[in-house]
């Protein structure tokens, strides 16, 4: 019996045994399996960092398009813009009636003139009478206004242009003459203008006039002067001058101005058509019946 307990005892000590020794081994190759996985990740990291910094080297060298770096320009960069469309020496010496500032669009309404050289002769012709220390120069593009020059919100344009357009449709073409070389100054009196002043036509324009400034009203916007006087500008120059011409002068440039018309007739009038309305650097034509 004895000997049988102790064959049974050796036989469980034997399997005790073989059982820790088989722990063992499992516990070794469970170790080299998780050391191998531990390294296999490691590897893996080590990989995705190298492949992260080629990455960050290669965005690191391609620039940024000037447009998207434009977009976050600092508050200096914005200034010198401001200040470059200030600059009186780039628009000889005028001053702006209101500050620059994005989105805001000069904005005026008016019958255009196209002027041939002829047209030009006239205008030197007025030139030669003026007094030589008036530095006059001539006018960009030769127009009747319509309304004041203002300042329109840039999401107003379309909306504006279009209530101008319907108040236009109904309007038919008519003829317009000049008869009176005049001065005027802005309102700020920074510039002075000689102008042809408007005969016929005058209550054609008031009626034009009428329409756009119920147009300027329902944006909120200054409406054109309350008894105007229609007219063309063709020279302009710094400052208040009219204190500087005198009677004689200004008749001098009536007989200029009468003598050309005489000899030239088709001159002191012409057929309106369109009205023009520039805002910025667009331009949209209103068609006359």
């Amino acid at each position: 019996m004895n000997n049988a307990l102790g064959i049974v005892q050796c036989a469980y000590g034997s399997t005790s045994g073989s059982s820790s020794s088989d722990s063992g081994e499992d516990d070794k190759i469970v170790k080299s399996k998780q050391e191998r996985k531990r390294k296999s990740s490691s590897d893996k990291d080590d990989v995705l960092v190298l492949k992260s910094q080629k990455l960050s080297r290669r965005v690191e060298s391609l620039p940024l398009p000037s447009g998207i770096l434009n977009m976050f320009s600092d508050s200096s960069t914005e200034k010198d813009a401001t200040d470059d469309n200030t600059d009186t020496s780039k628009h000889r010496g005028r001053v702006r009636s209101f500050a620059h500032e994005a989105g805001n669009w000069a904005t005026y309404v008016y019958v255009p003139y196209n002027q041939d050289d002829r047209f030009n002769q006239l205008i030197s012709s007025l030139v030669q009478v003026l007094p030589s220390n008036l530095d006059m120069q001539v006018i960009d593009d030769f127009h009747v206004s319509l309304s004041r020059t203002v300042v329109l919100r840039h999401h107003w344009i379309d909306s504006f242009v279009e209530t101008v357009r319907q108040r236009m449709k109904n309007f038919h073409s008519f003829t317009l003459s000049f008869d009176t070389p005049e001065f005027y100054t802005n309102d700020e009196k920074t510039r002075s203008f000689l102008g042809l002043k408007v005969s016929t036509g005058h209550d054609n324009l008031l009626s034009l006039t009428n329409e756009i400034d119920q147009s300027l009203d329902e944006f909120r916007l200054p409406k054109f002067y309350e008894n105007p006087s229609f007219h063309m500008s063709i020279l302009w120059c710094l400052g208040d001058i009219r204190s500087k011409v005198t009677d004689t002068v200004m008749m001098s440039l009536q007989n200029t101005f009468d003598n050309f018309m005489r000899q030239q007739p088709v001159y002191r009038r012409f057929d309106v058509k369109e009205v023009q309305c520039r805002t910025g650097n667009k331009y949209f034509s209103f068609w006359l019946r």
